[in-house]
């Protein structure tokens, strides 16, 4: 993800010292380019945040303390894989840790939605 990341500054440097622009066409072009460019930048930005972030201890220690917090009992039933998508096709894979109100993961699967990602909780507006 990190060679992405740089793959893409390095096209937007290469635009802004190599790129001449001879018409209004042109400008336009260019502009729709450069937007992309920053909208794949930022996304695979936000992926190396969210990598990091989910795997910090201390991140993780906040996330326990949270479900702590919570007017019913959760319990973890482990870590999952949860593949978020970010605009212009980056896509970041997780293993977070999922909370479930009921101990039993055979129970869990009959009364789904009663579980709690808190990990991507944080990550919500």
């Amino acid at each position: 993800m990190q060679a992405a990341a740089s793959a893409v500054e390095s096209e937007i440097c290469e635009l802004t010292q190599n790129h001449s622009i001879s018409s209004a066409a042109d400008l336009a072009a260019l502009e729709r380019r450069l937007d992309r460019l920053a909208v794949k930048r930022s996304s695979l930005t936000k992926a190396l945040i969210l990598l990091r972030c989910v795997n910090n201890p201390q991140f993780q220690q906040k996330q326990k303390q949270f479900i702590l917090q919570l007017p019913h009992k959760y319990h973890s039933q482990g870590t999952r894989r949860k593949i978020v998508h970010l605009p212009r096709e980056v896509t970041v894979t997780l293993n977070i840790t999922y909370y479930h109100r009921r101990k039993d993961p055979a129970k869990a699967l009959q009364k789904p939605k009663r579980g709690s990602v808190t990990a991507l909780a944080e990550f919500m507006p």
